[in-house]
């Protein structure tokens, strides 16, 4: 048994969320795959409903009927496509963001298909994500603008992880893996320890943070953008991890339940998260007494000849969500008392680390 499980965060009562996904209509709005079908029989939406829908594969549908329907919480199907048995099941909870959606696809290859199972999985994964970023879209309304915006931005960079490396070297002025890696070393000693790195993107920072942490740590990859959480999750599947974790949620409210950790990394993300200082308030507040903090980031630009910094608003304000009006340093400095603040590339950049006391 194959088992794809992914979730996303939107800003609208789970009520709502529930109603939306558990209406036969508003299928081909969410499900990536779907190119029209029709009910078999049954009560739309209701236990015991079947219906056959078509995919964007010539010549291919699918089959499922609903078996569970707790309603406000949960809906179950089971089906069948090209011969393989799944199950699927969409669930929805309350959160700090309004809801957490998550998609579960549970399928089971025969044999003469088990050879493709990595492309399958693959696939799967795939089709999930993108309906999840169509329910995002859906109900980007209740959200804010701001967060809306940047999340447009890292999605795009997302299904481009090659194009984000470039314009990572760019950013760091051809330094990026050692800048990187002095952001690691600044959070201390953390061998076996429980890591999490905000705005964590396409893993830039995964290779420094495994070495860091050793693998008897673990490590928590948490961003806005699914795409990016892809990529991500490319990387760790490539290396073959088997101690990161990623999760997607806004940084503002940074849900990651109960779990305190031995150290937080950001690099290159609070300057572009919507309402940063609350970000920075719950870095603090999922740290572990006498754990640290690390944040790298960029420099505002007052005080640069005006061209340049024109230049670099318009840029870095396009292709990175980037505020170049924050003093992002100066905020983590009255958020984390006693924190120390290093210049990196001519000022360009900073890393600021502290100690929660």
């Amino acid at each position: 048994m194959h088992v794809v499980r992914e979730s996303v965060e939107l800003p609208v009562p789970a009520a709502e969320v529930f109603a939306f996904v558990a209406e036969p209509a508003n299928y081909p709005r969410y499900v990536a795959a779907w190119r029209g079908g029709d009910p078999l029989q049954g009560e739309a939406g209701r236990v015991g409903a079947s219906f056959r829908w078509r995919t964007r594969w010539p010549g291919l549908a699918a089959e499922e009927t609903i078996v569970e329907r707790c309603e406000g919480e949960r809906i179950r199907f089971r089906g069948r496509m090209a011969g393989t048995p799944f199950e699927s099941c969409i669930e929805t909870r309350s959160c700090t963001a309004g809801t957490r959606l998550t998609i579960t696809i549970e399928y089971s290859l025969s044999r003469t298909a088990s050879p493709l199972g990595g492309w399958v999985r693959r696939r799967v994964e795939r089709d999930v994500l993108a309906a999840l970023e169509r329910l995002q879209s859906v109900f980007a309304g209740g959200g804010p603008a701001e967060l809306r915006r940047t999340g447009a931005v890292y999605r795009a960079w997302g299904r481009h992880p090659a194009l984000y490396a470039a314009q990572d070297a760019v950013t760091f002025a051809g330094r990026p893996r050692q800048v990187r890696r002095r952001a690691v070393a600044a959070l201390g000693p953390v061998r076996g320890a429980c890591v999490l790195e905000v705005a964590c993107g396409t893993g830039r920072d995964f290779p420094a943070l495994r070495e860091a942490i050793g693998p008897e740590g673990t490590l928590v990859g948490f961003d806005y953008s699914l795409s990016m959480l892809e990529a991500a999750r490319a990387l760790v599947r490539r290396r073959g991890w088997r101690n990161v974790e990623l999760l997607q949620g806004d940084a503002a409210l940074l849900d990651v339940g109960a779990r305190r950790f031995d150290g937080v990394l950001c690099v290159l993300g609070m300057s572009a998260i919507p309402r940063h200082v609350q970000a920075l308030e719950r870095c603090r507040e999922v740290l572990r007494p006498g754990a640290r903090a690390s944040v790298c980031d960029a420099r505002p630009v007052q005080g640069r000849p005006g061209a340049i910094a024109a230049l670099l608003r318009a840029v870095y304000g396009r292709l990175a969500a980037w505020d170049a009006d924050r003093d992002v340093a100066g905020d983590f400095g009255r958020v984390f008392e006693g924190a120390s603040v290093e210049d990196v590339n001519f000022g360009t950049l900073f890393i600021a680390a502290a100690t929660k006391r």
